[in-house]
């Protein structure tokens, strides 16, 4: 994936699009919980 695609997916995340609801999906189906932080973007997973 390319860098600008990253910075829009990123954007998209903290506009509350619906890539944030797609990308939401696997963190918490895994037993992550679904904090605000990783729902912007900014903060990921360990």
């Amino acid at each position: 994936m390319e860098p600008a695609k990253v910075i829009e997916t990123l954007w998209a995340r903290t506009q509350g699009d619906e890539v944030a609801s797609e990308v939401e999906v696997p963190w918490t189906s895994v037993g992550a919980d679904p904090r605000p932080e990783w729902r912007t973007g900014f903060v990921e997973p360990m």
